[in-house]
């Protein structure tokens, strides 16, 4: 009986569904689909590292356009975070690949952070972590003095605090500042860069994600420093 009446709901539902039924709210121009949102980010992601490192990255004629080359498939990666396979850019570029890449430039002397940046990646989300924590402390030491955006400064701090063991009194005070680094970077990308629609979305994907896997206290302190 329970299957029965089960079936006989989804027929009730499915005829009373119109055919060709519009989606609520797909016509407002104001609503952004996932599909226009993944586009966004990608734009978001290129200008914060292709076109930056064509304005103030470390060029060389020897690896510029092999590094262009490779931001632009590091920006794709970025752009699917987390997308469900439907709404992913295509062609999504592997960790092998990204790899790959990052150590040819490295070969020919590129040591632009964004480039040690996208190894360190690829080699942290393929666990190889032993070689990925000494190329983020270097990301790390090297940032804050660049003129790349503040959200790659927050990306990569981020990333780097899962090395730290928190028993070890040396480690636990390099994790401190770490996440205090992470906290301002991410507060900084969202107050002090001034950015507005579709970048706002973006960067709050970007830095929220950071700051929602902090401790409550980490969470409390950005909450309290945001709303001032």
């Amino acid at each position: 009986m329970a299957r029965w009446i089960s079936t006989s709901v989804l027929i009730m539902l499915l005829c009373a569904a119109p055919l060709g039924a519009a989606i609520p709210g797909a016509a407002d121009p104001k609503v952004v689909t996932e599909h226009a949102f993944r586009a966004a980010l990608l734009d978001f992601n290129r200008r914060t590292s292709v076109e930056t490192y064509k304005a103030v990255g470390k060029r060389d004629p020897k690896w510029d356009q092999p590094a262009v080359a490779f931001l632009e498939v590091l920006a794709r990666y970025f752009a699917n975070s987390k997308a469900a396979d439907r709404y992913r850019i295509e062609p999504a570029p592997t960790l092998q690949e990204l790899e790959a890449q990052a150590r040819a430039l490295i070969s020919i002397g590129c040591d632009d952070p964004l480039v040690i940046y996208g190894l360190a990646v690829a080699l942290d989300n393929q666990d190889k972590r032993k070689e990925a924590r000494p190329l983020l402390q270097q990301v790390l030491d090297e940032l804050p003095t660049s003129r790349y955006p503040i959200t790659r400064l927050s990306g990569a701090a981020h990333r780097m605090l899962k090395f730290y063991d928190r028993r070890n009194e040396q480690e636990l005070a390099a994790y401190e500042r770490c996440e205090q680094m992470l906290l301002e970077a991410a507060l900084a990308s969202i107050s002090v860069a001034d950015v507005q629609g579709i970048d706002r979305r973006a960067v709050l994907f970007v830095t929220g994600g950071m700051i929602d896997g902090r401790p409550m206290s980490t969470r409390k302190r950005f909450a309290t420093k945001q709303g001032r």
